[in-house]
């Protein structure tokens, strides 16, 4: 599944207080802040090592 998709699927849920805590309004919280900056550092982590791949694999092809 694409990060992207994960991430709107995250903030969705996220979203939903009214849905699943009985909130008066649907509002992204501290705590909802750092659940979407702990998921942007597992992106960016899964990013670089695809790139380091990419990398290995262009030396390896002598480009």
């Amino acid at each position: 599944m694409h990060m992207s998709v994960v991430t709107a699927l995250v903030l969705c849920f996220l979203m939903a207080d009214k849905l699943l805590t009985g909130a008066d309004v649907n509002v992204i919280t501290r705590a909802d802040g750092l659940i979407l900056l702990v998921l942007l550092a597992i992106f960016m982590y899964y990013s670089l090592l695809w790139l380091c791949g990419l990398l290995e694999r262009a030396k390896r092809k002598n480009w």
